[in-house]
């Protein structure tokens, strides 16, 4: 149990029998198998709320883990997948944009970005004099 043999056992029984007598004794021994016995019973309490939470746990994680293997399977498993919200344009396919890639700041300068292609259109479009 504790390193304890049989031999030193019997030598601290005979101890406590010559310390405490033979009518304490008894009630000592009642003493100390209740709180062993209230020792297990928290323990396995605790133990039995250790596996609850755990078990718990696994499952979120679980389910984590899933959600990520189906947001990172290619296309065309047969399972969804999550799609971008939003397509992004190709540099130049957006109006108001000056250069590839450059996209004006505020409303003013795309209306002049856009007055500047207007101009640039007539100016191609009318002949030379």
């Amino acid at each position: 149990m504790f390193g304890i043999g049989m031999p030193e056992l019997l030598i601290i029984l005979g101890l406590a029998l010559v310390i405490l007598g033979p009518k304490k004794l008894p009630d000592l021994a009642r003493g100390l198998g209740r709180a062993m016995k209230e020792f297990r019973r928290a323990t396995d309490d605790m133990r039995e709320s250790l596996r609850e939470e755990t078990s718990d746990l696994r499952e979120i994680k679980d389910t984590i883990v899933d959600q990520i293997d189906r947001a990172t399977e290619p296309e065309g498993t047969g399972e969804e997948s999550i799609e971008p919200e939003e397509s992004v344009e190709a540099p130049g396919e957006g109006a108001g944009i000056e250069e590839a890639g450059e996209e004006p700041e505020t409303t003013e300068e795309a209306d002049r970005a856009d007055d500047r292609e207007e101009s640039t259109q007539e100016a191609k479009k009318s002949p030379p004099e």
